[in-house]
């Protein structure tokens, strides 16, 4: 066959390749190629860097590997067909420059030939398009040893680092596989297979997909594919970079290659294997224990443990979808109304919630209400159902909670018919630890009135003993319980001595108040059986006897009026005693200056017996040195010291100066003792009615005692200036102050 023929046959080859649509990479599409036309295009063009025709396969008619493994081996194709004639003449045209390809492939283990010169870097892919060729190992001799055919390998991929040149000027790739461990599969001809005409970096890294819509190729030599990757975590091993574009290598956590994406192309770039950071703005609850919060994505730094937070709520600001591919939301807790970050932590380790109230959360507990003063929620938008008030003292069923991420605790609460009263703040109840509720205060007395009611041990109805035997009587109830059911239930006590819980309605009260008022009034003590009470109740807690106080005076300040009759609340001038019936006393109000104001007088043998003098209180203290041991009424001077009518102030003593009575401008007293400026200041009684009596006295200034009164002197009852009179020791020490 004539050399023009063979041109023109290689041409027309040429102009069917080079009229093929381009791929993405900017590569020739190879569809619809033959082997050859793969071979010639691809391989020659990477190699040169021109856009070559089958002129350059002419001019390599002398190699021993050009021509066979370019044309000879390839499958048939439209090209190829056109004409056995000149395919015959070609073949006998290379006969008698180059061995055939049963001629020129060695047996396996053979030596194909010597590589010479250095390696040279290439860094790109290779797709094997001449299935008819062999992988070739490279000895330490250097040289190719046969090793397998490439029938297996067809239009496959894989990495080519670096090519070399044999001794017979062929030119032998080394091919990677592309996988984890970069395994070499071994050096093949340049002749079968393509060259990409990008070039590699190894370099490592992480990035995030943020579209639906990612260009996504299996190799350098395929069409994108669209792939729906959003959000996803890879790692990418090495950027390919093809007329200046670049291209990512992309794995997964599972170290599967995933394909090569386009830079730009819903790509972000993260140092992190966290990846990308995507807002959120939810609550979710802790509801496991043990679980680790994390500082960083490399797993290496601790921040915390999902126990110290179990059941609490916390904000998810964002989350991240982790190259390992599971998801890790960013969490902040309320901390003094700020946000204050808690760490990373893996998504199915918490539960979302619905909102800001957190998770709902079993608990099945009964609470009592104890505050009026809150509301109940129909939702957590806030939305008002009532109020606390008609509810207090009761006993809910707490079926579930929420721990609201304000840092409240929100119960939800039905009440015993199963009807919901809604949300409440925890802070408005008590749990309880039975449905008896809680205990609430009582101190009371109250009668048994049924014969067949029970006392329970407990609030599961656990039997004590029946109320047979304490029917009719009264007994203490030291608290109370508002129980689920919604009776009142009371704690009841015999002395110190629990009976046990009683329904309140088996029960009444022995004695009722029905009004209490302020009064002023002077009565005299006359009985001298029993006790002072601390209430209008004789039932109620007793105070002092009152046979030590029969036939004193004392003020009545209240009167209650009860279903036991009147009583009255009674003080001396040194403290209160206590209530009891007014039937028990004599009104003496009208006389009250009369008589003893304190009570039995005390005895004056005592050590470091002194006097002092209260203005303001009007009283005068008789002390055992610091011990106050008998108080009194007094009325000291109009006016305050050192203003005119006033009673001086300071430290003085009992002077030698006293008397029966005495008369000074048309005024005067009886029983007196002077204790400053001999006989200008004395204690004595009420102001007398005329000179020299000491059994009459002017009504309307007696009225007066327990208010200031007098010129300067203290004036006290009759009976205590008497008493005064003849029991103070002379220099009594005597402190006056306001």
């Amino acid at each position: 066959m004539k050399k023009t023929k063979w041109v023109k046959v290689l041409l027309v080859a040429s102009i069917l390749t080079t009229s093929l649509p381009l791929n993405v990479w900017g590569q020739e599409n190879t569809s619809t190629t033959s082997e050859a036309n793969l071979t010639s295009s691809f391989s020659d063009s990477q190699t040169d860097g021109t856009n070559t025709t089958g002129e350059s396969e002419t001019k390599q008619e002398t190699t021993d590997s050009s021509i066979p493994d370019s044309s000879s081996t390839t499958p048939a194709t439209k090209t190829a067909e056109t004409s056995p004639t000149n395919t015959q003449e070609l073949a006998e045209t290379t006969t008698s420059k180059a061995p055939t390809l049963e001629k020129v492939q060695p047996q396996q283990d053979e030596v194909l030939e010597i590589a010479v010169g250095s390696k040279q870097a290439l860094k790109t892919y290779a797709k094997l398009t001449n299935t008819n060729e062999f992988i070739y190992q490279l000895n330490e001799q250097n040289q190719f040893i046969k090793q397998k055919s490439l029938a297996d390998y067809k239009n496959q991929v894989f990495r080519v680092p670096d090519k070399v040149k044999t001794s017979g000027d062929k030119e032998m790739i080394r091919l990677v596989q592309e996988d984890s461990a970069n395994t070499e599969i071994g050096w093949v001809p340049k002749t079968a297979l393509v060259l990409h005409h990008g070039t590699y970096t190894k370099k490592t890294g992480y990035v995030a997909v943020t579209t639906k819509k990612l260009g996504l190729q299996k190799d350098v030599f395929s069409n994108a594919e669209i792939k729906d990757l959003d959000k996803k975590t890879f790692q990418y091993r090495e950027i390919y970079t093809v007329n200046k574009k670049e291209y990512y290598a992309l794995y997964n956590y599972q170290n599967q290659f995933v394909g090569f994406a386009a830079k730009g192309n819903g790509l972000v770039l993260n140092t992190s294997p966290g990846g990308k950071f995507y807002s959120d703005n939810r609550y979710a609850t802790f509801m496991q224990k043990g679980k680790v919060l994390w500082n960083n994505f490399s797993f290496n730094s601790v921040r915390g443990n999902t126990s110290s937070y179990y059941g609490r709520t916390v904000k998810i600001k964002g989350y991240y979808q982790h190259f390992n591919g599971k998801t890790y939301y960013s969490l902040y807790e309320n901390r003094n109304k700020k946000d204050s970050w808690v760490g990373y932590l893996e998504a199915k380790d918490i539960q979302v919630a619905a909102g800001s109230q957190g998770a709902y959360q079993s608990l099945n507990r009964y609470v009592t209400i104890t505050s009026k003063n809150y509301n109940t929620w129909s939702s957590f938008s806030w939305k008002k159902r009532g109020t606390t008030a008609s509810m207090t003292t009761k006993t809910y069923l707490a079926k579930g909670m929420y721990r609201h991420y304000n840092g409240a605790t929100y119960y939800s609460v039905s009440d015993n018919k199963n009807h919901w009263a809604g949300y409440l703040n925890a802070s408005a109840a008590k749990q309880a630890t039975s449905p008896g509720g809680i205990a609430q205060k009582e101190n009371r007395k109250v009668k048994i009135t049924s014969k067949t009611a029970t006392f329970w041990r407990n609030f599961h109805w656990q039997k004590k003993e029946s109320a047979a035997k304490y029917y009719g009587k009264v007994y203490t109830v030291k608290c109370k319980y508002r129980h689920f059911n919604g009776a009142w239930y009371y704690s009841i006590y015999n002395g110190n001595t629990w009976i046990g819980y009683l329904n309140a309605g088996f029960t009444g009260t022995p004695h009722t108040i029905y009004s209490t008022k302020n009064i002023n009034r002077y009565v005299r003590i006359n009985s001298n059986s029993g006790n002072f009470y601390s209430q209008a109740d004789p039932n109620s807690s007793k105070k002092s006897a009152k046979k030590t106080y029969k036939g004193y005076m004392a003020q009545a300040t209240k009167e209650a009026k009860t279903s036991g009759g009147t009583y009255y609340y009674v003080s001396l001038p040194g403290g209160a005693l206590g209530w009891l019936k007014a039937s028990e006393t004599t009104n003496v109000h009208n006389r009250f200056y009369m008589y003893t104001t304190g009570g039995r007088y005390p005895s004056l043998k005592v050590k470091n017996l002194n006097i002092q003098v209260s203005v303001k209180k009007q009283r005068v203290y008789i002390r055992s040195g610091s011990k106050t041991i008998y108080t009194m009424l007094c009325s000291t001077g109009l006016g305050l010291w050192p203003n005119n009518l006033s009673t001086p102030y300071g430290n003085f003593k009992i002077q030698a100066e006293r008397g029966n009575s005495f008369w000074f401008g048309g005024s005067g007293g009886a029983f007196y003792r002077s204790y400053h400026q001999h006989g200008v200041y004395l204690f004595h009684t009420v102001p007398i009615a005329y000179p020299g009596t000491t059994t009459a006295f002017n009504h309307i200034e007696g009225m007066k005692l327990g208010r200031r009164a007098s010129h300067g002197c203290i004036r006290m009852s009759v009976a205590d200036a008497k008493w005064f009179y003849y029991n103070m020791p002379g220099n009594t020490p005597v402190k006056i102050y306001y």
